[in-house]
């Protein structure tokens, strides 16, 4: 099923503040289509990029893939990660997602997760009009940013730099607030660029020392690279050379599912 960090051709970028390997939990074809490692970043301006990709090679099933995290998410005031995407396909945006989570999701696109007892988290998931938008889940419910700008228009082959942020305990009753936000390059530099915010602030009260899972899901074909959670947004920006200033530093591209087919 999975292969650990550096293994496989193309080999991955280890990864750091992850323990053993991605696994596997949601599938729907019998030809068990899989994520694959591919060959080369996906790139966006200057942003630091090294090793491969991950993504799919056909529209064909859906997958979710579950990694636990081993450092704490808690203890801090703010939590922040950020991921390259490229859809592949018109079918809304690729349906693709990432998530952090305290289990394991049940469905592959983000969206479609909306009353899994006691999930809590917050992903960012494409919907059917090909759009990404910010996800929180409470316990018991998913809530949607709905506001006039509640998603990303994207379009096939393009690259996208999001970049989310929460906020712990700053909300009304002590909530943890959630702002998605998309990078605008400044001249092809990361640094010094402009982030627009996607959607609502979403507010969930939740205990964050339950986070303890990255998720990358797709219900079609797109592309994930470089993974970066953070305490600050320099941390996932990749402006910063030390690692040890970030939480996980960067991880590159993160899966390490199996070898690309030929």
């Amino acid at each position: 099923m999975g292969e650990p960090d550096g293994a496989g051709t193309p080999t991955d970028i280890d990864a750091t503040g992850l323990s053993g390997s991605y696994t596997e939990s949601v599938w729907n074809d019998s030809n068990r289509q899989q994520l694959d490692i591919i060959s080369g970043s996906l790139s966006f301006g200057d942003l630091p990029t090294a090793g491969n990709r991950v993504g799919s090679e056909t529209t064909s099933d859906e997958n979710v893939y579950t990694r636990t995290i081993t450092s704490s998410l808690s203890g801090t005031s703010d939590l922040w990660f950020s991921f390259l995407v490229q859809p592949n396909d018109s079918n809304g945006a690729s349906q693709a997602g990432i998530a952090i989570t305290n289990q394991t999701l049940g469905q592959a696109k983000i969206l479609n997760n909306t009353s899994q007892s006691g999930l809590i988290g917050f992903g960012v998931g494409s919907q059917s009009s090909a759009n990404f938008q910010p996800y929180a889940w409470n316990g018991s419910t998913i809530i949607t940013g709905t506001s006039d700008n509640s998603a990303l228009p994207t379009s096939d082959g393009t690259t996208y730099f999001l970049i989310g942020h929460i906020s712990y305990n700053s909300g009304t009753g002590g909530a943890d607030v959630f702002e998605l936000f998309s990078h605008d390059l400044n001249g092809g530099v990361i640094d010094g660029s402009a982030l627009t915010q996607i959607g609502d602030s979403l507010q969930v009260n939740i205990n964050e020392a339950d986070l303890d899972r990255l998720q990358i899901t797709r219900q079609r074909r797109p592309s994930y690279d470089e993974i970066r959670i953070g305490t600050t947004l320099d941390d996932v920006l990749g402006v910063i050379p030390e690692p040890s200033t970030a939480l996980l530093g960067a991880l590159g591209t993160l899966l390490m599912l199996r070898r690309r087919r030929n």
